[in-house]
């Protein structure tokens, strides 16, 4: 039993991974929250006294705002998430349900799993 559960595990991350290897995105816009594969660039033209320079910045293709950060990886399987996250929704709701299903095994098997998941979580 434990061993068919180990094959959907694995299976169940290598979907997972595929899926999110196909939308492969770069950039996130902190304004209206959409993801992009490339800025567009913008060229402002200041105009100062006796000066005419241009200035190219890249800003959101949805909204226009120069408010975007580039994306990074999730640990787990390498979608794209935002910088400030380590882990992607899928992976934290895939190991949510694994940790659910775990402890539900472990409660009916012995009434005091506490101190067993401490002795196993410190080695």
């Amino acid at each position: 039993m434990a061993h068919l559960e180990e094959i959907i595990y694995v299976s169940k991350m290598k979907e997972i991974t595929k899926l999110h290897r196909r939308n492969k995105m770069n950039y996130f816009c902190n304004d209206c929250k959409k993801q992009f594969e490339e800025p567009k660039e913008e060229i402002i033209i200041h105009f100062e006294v006796d000066t005419r320079r241009e200035e190219t910045i890249g800003a959101c293709p949805s909204c226009g705002s120069s408010d975007y950060e580039e994306m990074g990886e999730c640990a787990c399987c390498g979608e794209p998430i935002r910088s400030s996250e380590d882990y992607c929704t899928s992976c934290l709701d895939f190991a949510n349900e694994a940790i659910e299903q775990f402890s539900w095994k472990m409660a009916a098997f012995e009434k005091n799993t506490n101190k067993l998941l401490r002795y196993v979580l410190e080695d």
